[in-house]
């Protein structure tokens, strides 16, 4: 789905988008606000999956070996 920033728009294609909307041939959604500060918290147990299988002691034989 493509997405428009409107309010970058002139005020005569803002309000042709807009009429558009009214008619109903297209859909206008307001912006989702979007969390400026994120926490390194948030990787906790990301790709858990991908080592649930090897234990650290091997793995690190192995890379000493490479």
């Amino acid at each position: 789905m493509a997405t428009l920033v409107i309010e970058l728009l002139n005020p005569e294609a803002k309000r042709i988008l807009e009429d558009l909307e009214h008619i109903g041939l297209i859909a206008i959604s307001e912006p989702k606000p979007q969390k400026t500060h994120r926490s390194i918290m948030e990787l906790k147990g990301l790709g858990a999956e991908i080592w649930k299988d090897e234990s650290v002691a091997d793995y690190i034989k192995k890379e000493r070996a490479n």
